[in-house]
């Protein structure tokens, strides 16, 4: 996927330099309408990833975390368990008072 969207980067550079007359030997007309019309095929599949990245993100961050509270409560059920009755009744003990 990122060698698309590399490439999709490169094709929208390129059109764009030549739309702003960087490439001195290619002034045809014709080459600028079909630079243009790249430009604008391309274009709204540049913004339509870049916003997928953005979502694709916040939801594997969200994921992470949800992750890491999960590995949490793993990790308390193995300290309760190593605990003894008593002490499982203190605790409580002391949660309720708070």
């Amino acid at each position: 996927m990122n060698e698309y969207l590399k490439t999709l980067h490169e094709v929208d550079r390129s059109t764009q330099q030549l739309l702003a007359g960087e490439y001195h030997s290619l002034e045809s007309e014709e080459i600028k309408d079909a630079a243009s019309q790249l430009d604008q095929s391309i274009r709204p599949c540049i913004e339509e990833i870049r916003a997928f990245s953005h979502r694709l993100e916040d939801l594997i961050q969200t994921c992470l975390e949800e992750l890491e509270c999960a590995e949490e409560v793993w990790d308390s059920k193995r300290r309760i368990a190593e605990l003894s009755e008593s002490q499982i009744w203190e605790q409580l003990g002391n949660f309720c008072w708070m």
